[in-house]
């Protein structure tokens, strides 16, 4: 859960669940509890001391909720009442303000260790589409990347708006490790509340893959593992991933779609969530 000032409350981004800040520690005891972190809470106070004088807004979750702050916001900055804009990747996309000649892009690298296939892809097409939002008018614009990792490739040539050398770069890995477009992805997510039924469907669900498949078709099965969040609203989360060939698609699938019905027509509690190549794999 992340702490939010303004609400003075902590915050599940993922349910939605809050509650109050806990004052003493609950394993030792300790009433020494202090907030820290690079939120954009926290990014909004420094730049703030930094720049006293400046208007400044913050665009996220927490302060464009819906529409009407969200076109609020974006009416400020059209009316160049704002100096300084602060915000997730929601600015990213979509914003055409052509007084904007500065973007820093903070902890750029973050990105880069996401558990998924797609994680240089979402390095690379954040950096370029935050990237053009400066300088999108007669202004000369200039971007400022802060990463650990200068060295990094995708950093690199998304810095120079390189597109041909990170596609030829990312198609070889892809190639290698045998992800799209070489091949397809199945993910199945299996959630319920309890965490041992969680398990044993999972399993169970493995099970009949590997005996209907795992000789003949020689699929690649993969897990089943705890998701990436193991558990939201009170659900607990595994993941199945099968890796095959296009010319193995329509059977698959088939197959999928008659286990599936089996497991719910069981276990009415239990959600299981069928995707083929989805952007995030956990």
């Amino acid at each position: 859960m992340t702490f939010h000032k303004n609400v003075s409350k902590l915050v599940c981004h993922y349910c939605g669940r809050t509650k109050n800040q806990p004052r003493v520690c609950p394993v030792c005891g300790s009433s020494k509890i202090k907030e820290f972190g690079a939120g954009t809470e926290k990014l909004e106070e420094e730049v703030k001391n930094l720049f006293p004088e400046a208007n400044i807004i913050r665009m996220d979750s927490m302060t464009a909720k819906d529409k009407s702050s969200y076109d609020n916001m974006y009416k400020l900055m059209k009316e160049k009442k704002v100096d300084i804009l602060i915000g997730t990747q929601m600015i990213a996309k979509g914003l055409d303000f052509e007084n904007v000649t500065l973007v820093g892009i903070i902890s750029a690298d973050l990105s880069l260790n996401i558990d998924d296939y797609t994680a240089y892809e979402t390095s690379f097409e954040l950096i370029t589409q935050v990237s053009g939002r400066a300088g999108r008018s007669k202004k000369q614009g200039q971007v400022i990347i802060q990463t650990y990792k200068p060295d990094n490739f995708v950093i690199n040539a998304a810095s120079k708006n390189d597109y041909q050398s990170f596609y030829n770069y990312e198609i070889q890995a892809r190639k290698a490790f045998e992800y799209p477009p070489f091949v397809n992805l199945i993910t199945i997510k299996i959630l319920d509340k309890s965490r041992i039924k969680c398990i044993d469907i999972s399993k169970k669900i493995k099970y009949y893959l590997d005996l209907e498949y795992k000789k003949n078709f020689r699929l690649k099965i993969i897990g089943p593992n705890p998701c990436k969040i193991s558990r939201i609203n009170n659900k607990y989360r595994y993941n199945i991933i099968i890796k095959l060939k296009d010319s193995q698609l329509e059977d698959v699938s088939s197959f999928l779609t008659r286990l599936r019905k089996y497991f719910i027509n069981k276990n009415k509690d239990t959600s299981i969530i069928i995707a083929l190549n989805p952007s995030d794999i956990n």
